[in-house]
């Protein structure tokens, strides 16, 4: 008998397959029953920390934060969703974060002269940008984001330029004469022949008339540099897939199966595109052409040029390479949801106070030599915001007992709330039916508790003015440190200076982060206005 899946809702009724896939939610915990060989099948295709072997008939699925699109035998497709967020979160999560990346003003890599070099070393794998070219490869990606059609719009209508070349033509074909090129007559290749036409040629050119004329002959030509870009993308793509092939060999089991079937699935998606005859004929591209007004503007070339700039910049995300493996390998949200936060809360400050005036490098610690330490973008007036800033007895940022690393760490150089503050994204959430005896919330998405109590850590240990959850919630929350002040449910609750711990929610299908906003406004000062 084939393996038969059961939700914990009803323990009896094996689940059934809905359009070719069984929807799962990732918070839940499944048993699959069936024969011990099968079992073990299934479990060799997923992450061993997601399974659990109960007894020889019975396997326990437990996905965690990993989510997506599972491919399993004897199960088929199997697609695991969060109840935290909305089942295309995920998506716009890396579509926003491929936005943000993209427009930073990176210390290295952003002039035009370097945007073709190939990085070939593996200590820089490319994570994000194959979690993007996946995304957009797929057929599940929203329409906008999709790179297929894009492109099949530029092959029916690809981009050219209308030339003329010069051509030796008999004179009775010939149909248009340029001026300059009536001196060619003169010479022997027009071959001047007598003549007793009466015409006004015959006339000034003494009884004779030329047997052959040079005529400017139009044509079209398609080796331009917008085609020369597209084709360069085409080559990324196929550079990106080539590289994770080789990750892949190297591998667990479940791994490699799922890396190479998403390698499959890019190439199939790219194959007929690939071969396409309009490539054969095209030059190397020798230069980006930024300044062109078709990749800007036209339809099809300006969805290639915002793919080709999500795709390259991506490649300088501030991930330690295990943390970033996680996005790979599980489809980690929270991993990914940690990222995102960062990035928002550069991209809201930048509302603020404008765009940023640099971002850095990536710097190797003391500690080890695979972990990212203080990734930052800096603005004009000397704020900094950091992502995984190491702080210990050690280092330049000082923690007087463990090294501690949060998520975000906000440094104002000026105005009355100078100092850190801090931020650490913790996707998870406390759903609550009645109302909270200390504080009387009702909302059913609220906080966890334990993590409000590891802000307090963060703040003795680290002497930061304030310290914030980020969370996919709904509850605004903050507590002073005095008693002078009250708990603030809103940001404009907050005291002029305050200090203490709370909570922000942020939501990735929120386009914009009023609570997130209004903090960052209140905390760099009364003066601070936000650029229109």
């Amino acid at each position: 008998m084939a393996p038969r899946l059961f939700s914990p809702d009803d323990p009896r009724t094996p689940l059934a397959h809905s359009d070719g896939l069984l929807r799962l939610q990732a918070e839940l915990t499944y048993t699959v029953e069936g024969e011990p060989a099968d079992l073990e099948a299934i479990a060799d295709a997923l992450p061993p920390d997601l399974t659990r072997r109960c007894t020889d008939r019975t396997l326990q699925l437990a996905f965690g934060n990993a989510v997506g699109r599972f491919d399993l035998p004897h199960l088929g497709a199997v697609n695991v969703f969060t109840g935290k967020f909305g089942e295309d979160d995920y998506t716009r999560m890396i579509e926003q974060l491929a936005d943000e990346i993209a427009e930073l003003p990176l210390e290295a890599g952003t002039a035009a002269h370097g945007m073709f070099e190939r990085d070939e070393d593996p200590a820089r794998l490319r994570y994000l940008a194959f979690l993007y070219l996946r995304l957009i490869t797929s057929d599940q990606a929203p329409a906008h984001l999709q790179l297929v059609p894009a492109l099949q719009v530029i092959l029916h209508h690809p981009h050219r330029r209308l030339m003329r070349e010069a051509q030796w033509v008999p004179l009775e074909r010939t149909r248009h004469v340029d001026p300059g090129s009536l001196h060619q007559l003169l010479t022997t290749r027009a071959g001047l022949a007598r003549s007793p036409s009466n015409l006004a040629l015959a006339s000034a050119l003494r009884g004779h008339l030329p047997t052959y004329v040079e005529e400017a002959v139009p044509r079209t030509d398609l080796d331009v540099p917008e085609n020369r870009f597209v084709r360069h993308v085409l080559d990324l793509a196929q550079d990106l897939v080539r590289t994770f092939r080789a990750l892949a060999r190297d591998r667990p089991l479940h791994f490699r199966r799922r890396l190479e079937a998403d390698c499959d699935q890019i190439a199939r998606a790219l194959a007929p595109i690939n071969c396409h005859p309009l490539w054969a004929g095209l030059s190397p591209m020798a230069r980006l052409p930024f300044d062109s007004t078709v990749l800007q503007s036209a339809r099809g070339y300006k969805d290639i040029f915002r793919h080709y700039l999500r795709l390259r910049q991506s490649t300088r995300v501030p991930l330690e390479p295990a943390r970033a493996a996680e996005l790979l390998e599980l489809k980690d949200i929270a991993t990914l949801y940690e990222l995102w936060t960062y990035f928002t809360v550069a991209r809201t400050l930048g509302d603020i106070l404008g765009p940023p005036s640099s971002a850095s490098g990536f710097i190797w610690t003391e500690f080890s030599a695979s972990a990212r330490r203080g990734f930052q973008i800096t603005w004009p007036k000397g704020h900094v915001l950091y992502y995984n800033l190491t702080f210990s007895r050690r280092s330049e940022r000082f923690s007087y007992s463990v090294p501690l690393r949060p998520d975000i760490t906000l440094d104002l150089a000026s105005g009355p709330n100078a100092g850190l503050h801090i931020f650490d994204a913790k996707f998870r959430l406390y759903r609550v039916d009645a109302p909270l005896a200390d504080d009387g919330d009702v909302d059913q998405a609220t906080f966890r508790r334990d993590d409000i109590h590891k802000m307090h850590t963060y703040r003795d240990a680290l002497g930061a003015r304030t310290v914030w959850i980020l969370y996919p919630g709904t509850v605004f929350k903050f507590y002073p440190t005095g008693r002078e002040y009250p708990l603030a449910s809103t940001p404009s609750k907050l005291s002029p200076i305050p200090g203490g711990v709370g909570s922000i929610p942020l939501i990735p299908a929120e386009l914009l982060a009023p609570d997130l906003s209004a903090t960052l406004l209140h905390l760099l000062g009364p003066t601070t206005t936000a650029i229109p």
